[in-house]
């Protein structure tokens, strides 16, 4: 089919034209004039300039069968500046989906619209509560592919967890500067949940999403089948990495270590269980790709070399 990727140039997006590209679909990235292209170039895909935010810009788009929405704006610059992509974007590639008559709108919203909630394991039914600016423009950008989907549009809206894997440029740099130092503490022994889900395995779901028609109903968390501790994760990354174990701090010491600078803002990350029930999407057949732990060594042996 013919697909349409916006957010292309992204680490997300990069990955999913791979896959796509591999499955012999034509490939149409929307990328800004100012967006890096090496890593796309050799895949044979097709360069359309554009940019979410600007209607006009998307009167370039060709005609395509497939949407796949990835674009956002996720650094924390005040909550106008998200919402100026994140909720503008959205419902502009819902005008060009509606305009081009799509067979599928393939919207990446985040867990980040639920996250304020305390339950464990998280569902995709609990009311919207974000925590955060970035998960606020997130909300009312879901909503509005919603409300496009109540118009006629055929949307699937895919929650993905905290993304990782080879070349996340967000996280991983830091993260593993933190093991490098000694600068990563875990609170509580690091027995907290960090369930995340890995690129390739997020891929897997998008790939899905844009055939099966039962992504049309409701919202689908994306996160790995295993949900491990902050131990397991920090263990196995710093292993394959070369790089120090993180400290394990007991439960009474958290209070003290939360108010250190540097280390406290991090480690007041690690002191929730972050789980998610997936069961809504295993119902749909959904399998990992590459289980958690192996893909966190393969991250950490991607770092190593």
């Amino acid at each position: 089919m013919k697909v349409l990727v916006t957010g292309a140039a992204g680490f997300i997006g990069k990955n999913l034209c791979d896959d796509l590209v591999e499955r012999g679909h034509e490939v149409y990235c929307l990328v800004r004039a100012s967006s890096k292209r090496d890593a796309l170039q050799p895949l044979g895909v097709k360069f359309v300039e554009g940019d979410i935010t600007d209607e006009e810009s998307l009167k370039k788009a060709p005609p395509v069968e497939i949407i796949i929405h990835c674009a956002a704006e996720v650094e924390e610059r005040g909550l106008d500046k998200l919402l100026a992509v994140n909720l503008v974007g959205t419902r502009n590639i819902c005008r060009l989906s509606l305009h081009l008559g799509v067979k599928r709108l393939v919207y990446l919203s985040s867990i980040a619209v639920v996250n304020g909630h305390s339950r464990v394991p998280m569902v995709e039914d609990l009311p919207y509560w974000p925590n955060s600016p970035y998960g606020i423009s997130k909300v009312e950008a879901e909503k509005e592919a919603l409300e496009y989907r109540a118009r006629g549009l055929p949307v699937a809206v895919i929650r993905p967890g905290m993304v990782y894997g080879e070349g996340e440029p967000h996280l991983s740099g830091l993260l593993f500067s933190l093991l490098k130092f000694r600068l990563l503490a875990l609170p509580e022994r690091g027995r907290r949940i960090m369930h995340m889900v890995y690129v390739k395995n997020l891929c897997e779901v998008v790939l899905s999403a844009m055939e099966d028609e039962k992504f049309l109903d409701g919202t689908f968390f994306s996160l790995d089948e295993d949900a491990l501790t902050c131990a397991e994760v920090f263990a196995i990354l710093s292993s394959s990495a070369g790089l120090p174990r993180p400290m394990a701090i007991p439960v009474h010491l958290t209070p003290f270590f939360s108010l250190l600078p540097v280390i406290g803002p991090n480690f007041c990350a690690l002191c929730r269980d972050r789980k998610y029930d997936i069961g809504r999407i295993k119902s749909l057949g959904y399998r990992d790709r590459l289980p958690a732990r192996a893909a966190l060594e393969k991250m950490g042996r991607s770092f190593r070399k």
